[in-house]
């Protein structure tokens, strides 16, 4: 069964990135652009490798 998250149920976050992280928006927003992908999917994409990669060097250990 897949789960609905209606409009209600859903969370909003800001995340802010001063003058010192300029650096750090432009680099995240790249694979946005190479991906085309939204934000919120770049984000998830990032977190998904991290822990694909975490597992991978548990194993490979």
């Amino acid at each position: 069964m897949e789960t609905v998250i209606r409009p209600e149920d859903a969370v909003n976050i800001t995340l802010f990135f001063g003058k010192r992280k300029q650096e750090t928006l432009r680099k995240f927003n790249q694979p946005s652009n190479q991906l085309r992908r939204s934000r919120t999917g770049t984000l998830d994409f990032l977190i998904t490798h991290y822990e694909w990669y975490e597992h991978y060097k548990k194993v490979s250990l």
